[in-house]
């Protein structure tokens, strides 16, 4: 299961393939660094908060993001992004409705059944992007791309800030958008990245 082709060339799918096994250790890393207190600097960074009931979140978060690339079908495609956002480097679509914020006494495995989860690569941008953010340096990588869009199928995030500099304004000025904001998490999972 995971990431399967619907319309890249041989060495984009390649790439997307090889990137899969490395982004499900890598959340599962996050997790467990989380779980036992070695990514306070990383949360205060990212999110504005290393409290114990936001870690305790964010593992959840991580441990769910890895089951959910690991067993669900996510079709990976390119498409022209022509008329959207400029600084949009792909997109994340749901057949149907995307998965409900967190629901008491249900399961995202299941909820997640019989659903079409798919991410549309903007060819340009994802052709410029390097495979992982140079020297920890905060950029879009393809790394960061792939868990970007897989937070908005799986983790109901939003789109509140694009780019090193305007997440770290909405960390300082709004702590709880930065929470819910994709690039941030891509950033965030990609600072555990070994």
């Amino acid at each position: 299961m995971g990431f399967y082709n619907a319309g890249l060339s041989p060495s984009d799918f390649t790439i997307v393939r090889q990137l899969q096994p490395e982004i499900i250790g890598t959340l599962r890393n996050a997790a467990a660094k989380v779980g036992k207190g070695l990514g306070q600097p990383e949360c205060i960074k990212w999110f504005g908060d290393d409290s114990d009931l936001w870690s305790a979140e964010v593992q959840e978060k991580l441990n769910l993001l890895a089951g959910m690339v690991n067993v669900k079908q996510i079709a990976v495609s390119f498409s022209r992004m022509d008329g959207r956002c400029g600084k949009e480097l792909a997109e994340a679509m749901l057949s149907i409705a995307g998965l409900p914020a967190a629901v008491v006494g249900t399961n995202p495995m299941t909820t997640g059944e019989n659903r079409n989860f798919r991410i549309l690569l903007n060819h340009a941008s994802w052709n410029s992007a390097p495979l992982y953010r140079p020297f920890k340096r905060p950029a879009a990588s393809k790394f960061q791309i792939l868990i970007h869009e897989c937070t908005h199928l799986f983790l109901d995030t939003d789109d509140e800030a694009y780019g090193l500099q305007p997440c770290e304004v909405v960390v300082a000025n709004a702590p709880a958008a930065a929470k819910i904001n994709a690039d941030t998490w891509g950033y965030f999972i990609e600072e555990f990245r070994l």
